[in-house]
């Protein structure tokens, strides 16, 4: 299995910066032919671990960072957002968290994503997203 594509970013955590950073994956991933709803889902999932990151982890605080660092392989995307900040106090695991007042977006990740995972990495606190993917070049290659 091969690396696509490596990238690595960092922001301040102000909301303002959700954009940038999500844009720029996009477009990489667009780039390398992903699927459009793969490119969404993506999106959709990093934006929300972005703004949790910077609102439950970091707590706004402009001066502590956030980070998105981005792997894709052959057939797999990981995407790694992490935080300054502690731990969150809670992880909802079953559809009853639809109704608590945080952690929707939580379960939306878990349902676009093949894999959500929460971990302490380097005294950060950090939500790795992960997909299989089939680009759009190999879809069609498989489609002859």
């Amino acid at each position: 299995m091969s690396t696509l594509l490596k990238l690595d970013l960092t922001a301040p955590s102000r909301v303002e910066m959700v954009d940038d950073l999500c844009e720029t994956v996009s477009h990489c991933l667009s780039t390398l032919g992903f699927a459009e709803d793969d490119v969404y889902a993506f999106d959709l999932s990093t934006r929300e671990a972005l703004v949790n990151a910077m609102k439950h982890g970091n707590g706004f605080d402009a001066s502590l960072p956030v980070s998105v660092k981005v792997e894709v392989s052959d057939d797999d995307c990981t995407i790694r957002i992490a935080d300054s900040g502690k731990n969150p106090k809670a992880v909802p695991e079953s559809r009853s968290g639809l109704f608590a007042p945080n952690g929707r977006g939580v379960v939306m990740m878990k349902a676009l994503m093949d894999s959500v995972e929460f971990a302490r990495s380097s005294g950060r606190f950090e939500v790795v997203l992960r997909k299989r993917i089939q680009t759009a070049r190999a879809a069609q290659a498989a489609l002859r």
